[in-house]
C-alpha cells in the first residue's frame, strides 16, 4: 500500500503500490493527477536536502598566497601610501 495525497485538496489517500506512476482520480474533489508515494518523496527530498547541506558545511580550504603576492599588497598597503606622505612633505629650502 502507498501513501497518496491529492496535490488540489490536499486528501491523504491509500492505493496499491501499482497505482505509483499512474493518473488517478481524487474521490473528494475529482481531480485528475498523478499518483506519487508520499512517503518516497519525502524520504527522497529529506536525502537531497541533507546532501546539499553536507556540501554547503564542508570546510572550505584556504587559498594559498604566493610570497610574491604577499609582498605586493603590503607594498600596495603599506610602503606606498607612506612614501607619498613623504613626496608631500615640503622640501627645506
Amino acid at each position: 500500500m502507498i501513501r497518496i495525497e491529492c496535490p488540489n485538496c490536499k486528501a491523504e489517500l491509500e492505493g496499491e503500490d501499482n497505482l505509483a506512476g499512474q493518473k488517478v482520480k481524487c474521490p473528494t474533489c475529482n481531480e485528475d493527477f498523478i499518483a506519487h508515494d508520499k512517503q518516497k518523496l519525502e524520504r527522497e527530498r529529506r536525502e537531497f536536502y541533507e546532501k546539499t547541506l553536507a556540501q554547503k558545511t564542508q570546510p572550505q580550504r584556504p587559498r594559498s598566497l604566493s610570497k610574491k603576492f604577499i609582498l605586493s599588497q603590503f607594498q600596495k598597503d603599506w610602503l606606498f601610501p607612506v612614501n607619498n606622505l613623504f613626496s608631500r612633505v615640503p622640501s627645506p629650502s
